[in-house]
């Protein structure tokens, strides 16, 4: 069996959350990663940027505006699904954009 080691990229350097991972979920904008003793971890506001099965090694990127990202883009692919109001996605794009121009432009 195939038990994975996540890493969290930073600047310069990696950092190990968890290790022996066999299970790696995505919902409502969260991964969470599971152990082969059932202890899961959740991250928030995370990427996977590569997997290694050679390595056994996941590495995710983080940064504050991913959740919002994936949040606006989830709501983009449910609205045909849902027939939610246009008025809706506007409003997490307004809320994408001021977040992200309080961490780019300040």
């Amino acid at each position: 069996m195939c038990e994975f080691k996540i890493f969290i990229s930073k600047e310069t350097d990696s950092k190990k959350i968890i290790e022996d991972v066999i299970e790696v979920a995505y919902r409502d904008g969260r991964y969470t990663f599971m152990d082969v003793l059932g202890v899961s971890v959740e991250l928030k506001n995370v990427l996977i940027k590569s997997i290694s099965v050679r390595e056994e090694k996941i590495e995710l990127i983080e940064h504050p505006l991913i959740s919002s990202f994936l949040e606006l883009i989830q709501a983009d692919l449910d609205k045909n699904k849902k027939l939610e109001d246009a008025g809706e996605i506007a409003k997490l794009w307004e809320k994408f954009k001021t977040k992200g121009d309080k961490i780019f432009l300040s």
